[in-house]
């Protein structure tokens, strides 16, 4: 489109979302910016108008500050080379940042975590389930178990079609409850018990999409990024049932930095502060509290700052109006 037609892009930053940092492996956080930056830089000198980057100067972080993100030399490395993918099954450029596990084929009793739509991790509390944070950590951690016959079988690759019921670090079952998950001590037969359906694969990998279809209610798990909970109200296949599957093994087990935790809107106050708990001594009413704000209207995104203008790229040769 760059190509085609006349354009300026306007307002580009280093911001990632907690998807994009989530799948980052092992990497340093300056070299997830340098190959960002790159990236970014490379496609925008083919706008015929140039581009902006927002902005010369912001005090939370290089993300938005260009003088800062220029000192630290994010915007000095050479552009990355992706690999070929023809835009079915996994990205390619996936496993060169965040490599698979030596095996990645998960097992039945594996650890596990679970990655919704929009980058945030399934986690229980008690008997509560929910997608709050990008975090892995022990609420976020998860064990596929075979139901019926199969209970007896140790390391068994899980494969599409598998019934199996799903157990929280706590030893307590998923279980569907109308169009609620809840998190029961219990086994209670079928509603405890789901159908995976894995996309492109006969087996379950580490990064897998499945979905997971509840045998009670015949509905497909999902999150829900406006609302508290987590559910099952639909027989859809698509991207919203979607959960990205990480195998613990290799994965690492350090939280994402905090200042590299995005936010959900319903995670902010009515002042845009991050009003979500922290993982390691989380306060569950303060989240529920902030997203009852923010589905009431209460909240809004953090304002842009009065007085500041974006900063014209240095590869673009434009220069800002005046």
């Amino acid at each position: 489109m760059l190509r085609q037609y006349p354009m300026v892009v306007g307002e580009w930053s280093l911001s990632l979302g907690c998807a994009a940092w989530a799948t980052c492996g092992n990497m340093t956080e300056a070299d997830v910016y340098k190959i960002f930056a790159a990236s970014q830089v490379e496609a925008f000198k083919h706008a015929s108008h140039g581009s902006f980057f927002w902005n010369w100067h912001e005090r939370d972080g290089a993300d938005w500050n260009y003088q800062q993100a220029h000192d630290l030399g994010y915007f000095a490395a050479p552009s990355r080379r992706l690999p070929h993918w023809t835009g079915t099954g996994e990205d390619p450029l996936e496993e060169e940042l965040h490599p698979a596990p030596s095996d990645p084929h998960v097992y039945c009793g594996d650890t596990v975590y679970l990655r919704a739509f929009y980058g945030r991790y399934l986690d229980a509390e008690g008997t509560k389930v929910d997608a709050r944070w990008p975090d892995k950590g022990e609420w976020q951690e998860f064990r596929f178990v075979p139901t019926g016959a199969a209970r007896g079988q140790t390391r068994r690759k899980l494969r599409s079609g598998d019934v199996v019921r799903l157990q929280t670090s706590s030893d307590r079952f998923l279980t569907v409850d109308g169009e609620h998950v809840t998190a029961t001590k219990r086994d209670r037969g079928l509603a405890c018990e789901f159908i995976m359906h894995i996309k492109g694969s006969v087996f379950l990998k580490h990064r897998a999409l499945v979905c997971l279809e509840s045998r009670a209610t015949g509905n497909m798990v999902n999150a829900e990024e406006e609302e508290y909970g987590l559910f099952a109200r639909h027989h859809d296949l698509g991207w919203y049932q979607q959960l990205a599957v990480e195998k613990a093994e290799g994965v690492g087990l350090k939280p994402t930095p905090t200042k590299k935790r995005a936010l959900r809107s319903a995670d902010l106050d009515g002042h845009g502060h991050n009003s979500s708990p922290s993982k390691t001594s989380p306060n569950r009413s303060q989240a529920v509290a902030s997203k009852k704000r923010r589905l009431s209207g209460g909240a809004a995104s953090t304002p842009r700052k009065p007085g500041l203008r974006p900063v014209p790229s240095p590869h673009s040769g434009c220069k800002p109006a005046s």
